[in-house]
C-alpha cells in the first residue's frame, strides 16, 4: 500500500492505495516514452481507473516538471465542456466571444511546457465530439501527454490501451492477495479494532471472488465489517448484490 504526496492541482486522497504495482510500474515506464503520448485506462465502473490514474499522475510530478493537470469530466456533455474543463485545469482564461476550442488549441500550441493532462471519466463524451478534440490536442500540443480513464477506448491510432480487471483474489506464496489486503485495510476503517483472523481469511477471499476483485465492490463489502463477520458478508452477497450499497458521500 502507498500514500503519495499529491501535487496541488490533483485531488487529495485520504486513504491508502492498495495493489496495482505491475500496472503502476508499466504506466510510469510508458509515460516516460514520447511514443506513448495517449494512454487510456479502460474497464467497467468501480474497477479503479480513476484511483490508479491519480496514483500515476502523482508519481509523474518529477517526470513532467512543468505541469501535471487533473481534468474531471463527470459533468461534461460536449466538446465545448471538455475544452472548458481543460482550460480550467490549465488556468487559462478564455473569452466567450471567440471559439472556445480554437482558443484552447492556440494556447496549447504556443505553450512549450511539457505537461501531463489526465482526462478522467471520458466515456460520456464519445457522441459529443470529445475524441476529435483529444486528437486535435495531440496534434497542437506536441509536449503534452494525455492519460485518459474511460469505460471504452478512444479508437485512435496514437492510443495505447491498458484494460483494467479486478484485483487478484487468489492467495500467493508471498501472502494475502491484493484484493484481501484492500478488504482488510478498508474493514479496519469501518471498525478500528477489526483485524482479519486466520479463520476468517477464507471468507474474505470468497467475498473478493464474489465481487470479481472489483475495488469498489470490495470497499462496499468491507464497510459492513463493523456490523457483521466476513462469513455473513459473503452470505449476504450470495443472496443479492443489492446488499452492496453505501451512504458514504465521498464514494464514486
Amino acid at each position: 500500500s502507498a500514500l503519495v504526496v499529491i501535487p496541488p492541482d490533483l485531488p487529495t486522497q485520504l486513504i491508502f492505495f492498495v495493489g496495482r504495482e505491475a500496472e503502476l510500474a508499466l504506466l510510469v515506464e510508458r509515460l516516460a516514452n514520447p511514443d506513448h503520448r495517449l494512454i487510456t485506462l479502460t474497464g467497467p465502473g468501480g474497477i479503479g481507473k480513476t484511483r490508479l490514474a491519480l496514483q500515476v499522475a502523482a508519481a509523474q510530478a518529477n517526470q513532467f516538471v512543468d505541469d501535471v493537470c487533473w481534468v474531471p469530466l463527470t459533468d461534461a456533455q460536449s466538446d465545448t465542456d471538455l475544452a472548458l474543463a481543460v482550460a480550467h485545469a490549465l488556468h487559462l482564461s478564455l473569452s466567450g466571444a471567440q471559439d472556445i476550442r480554437a482558443q484552447l488549441l492556440r494556447a496549447l500550441r504556443d505553450d512549450p511546457r511539457e505537461r501531463l493532462l489526465v482526462l478522467d471519466n471520458f466515456e460520456q463524451l464519445f457522441p459529443a465530439g470529445g475524441v476529435q478534440l483529444v486528437l486535435d490536442i495531440l496534434r497542437a500540443a506536441l509536449q503534452t501527454t494525455l492519460l485518459v480513464t474511460s469505460r471504452q477506448r478512444l479508437n485512435l491510432q496514437a492510443e495505447s490501451v491498458l484494460p483494467l480487471e479486478g484485483l487478484p483474489c487468489a492467495e500467493t506464496a508471498e501472502g494475502t492477495s491484493d484484493a484481501a489486503q484492500l478488504f482488510a485495510e478498508r474493514a479496519g476503517r469501518a471498525r478500528l479494532d477489526f483485524a482479519v483472523a486466520p479463520a476468517q481469511q477464507a471468507a474474505v477471499t470468497e467475498i473478493c471472488r464474489l465481487v470479481e476483485g472489483s475495488p469498489l465492490g470490495i470497499e462496499l463489502a468491507a464497510a459492513w465489517a463493523g456490523e457483521m463477520s466476513p462469513a455473513r458478508i459473503a452470505d449476504e452477497i450470495k443472496g443479492t448484490l443489492d446488499f452492496l450499497t453505501s451512504d458514504h458521500p465521498d464514494l464514486p
